[in-house]
């Protein structure tokens, strides 16, 4: 159960704040709260840091991928597709 002395050391977090911690976007944190350990006051969520985590050690999160390696990986199976087929690469 979390107390004054908790809220006082920053151990409980809001949406805002738990998506800073963890690097994800607040709409991440919505989308997943079925799985993300929380509780509600109200219309309110709060998160217990400690239990998230300890939540994180056990359900780590992965990373989307940057906008550059998802653009080799395209061009790299367009490339291995038109040699496949001995056609022509067409761009542009």
């Amino acid at each position: 159960m979390t107390n004054k002395t908790d809220v006082e050391a920053g151990n409980v977090l809001r949406v805002g704040e738990l998506s800073k911690y963890l690097k994800m976007s607040a709409s991440f944190v919505y989308k997943n709260l079925d799985k993300i350990p929380h509780k509600r006051i109200g219309s309110e969520i709060r998160f217990y840091k400690p239990s998230i985590d300890r939540w994180l050690e056990h359900h780590p999160i992965e990373q989307a991928p940057d906008k550059a390696s998802v653009a080799r990986k395209f061009v790299d199976r367009i490339v291995k597709e038109s040699r496949k087929s001995k056609g022509v690469l067409v761009t542009g």
